[in-house]
């Protein structure tokens, strides 16, 4: 979140999709500076992941419980990617949503 692929351009944030519940950083993690409290395991199944960000602060929910947050996130625009890194596995999306909180309607 937050990033660009372009050289010299800060790289912005990750939340992590990555199901087991014993790894450094598991889903619902913000990578590198909140470790997940995720509690159940997201492996072969449809979970919903939500993710505000606002400012420094992020927060993050797995299906509508709190898992992660910091307020140590920089304060930048860029934009959203998605990736994966990992062969011979896949990560599916669906109804992907974005939306400016200036703009946000619950």
């Amino acid at each position: 979140f937050r990033g660009s692929a372009k050289e010299g351009e800060p790289r912005g944030f990750e939340v992590q999709i990555y199901s087991p519940l014993d790894s450094v950083f598991p889903t619902g993690s913000i990578y590198g500076l909140e470790r997940s409290k995720v509690a159940t395991d997201t492996e072969a199944r449809w979970f919903h992941l939500r993710v505000l960000a606002q400012g420094a602060t992020c927060t993050v929910w797995v299906d509508g419980i709190e898992v992660a947050t910091t307020d140590r996130i920089q304060e930048t625009r860029g934009q959203i990617g998605f990736q994966i890194h990992m062969e011979n596995t896949t990560v599916s999306w669906r109804r992907v949503r974005a939306w400016r909180l200036d703009d946000y309607q619950p």
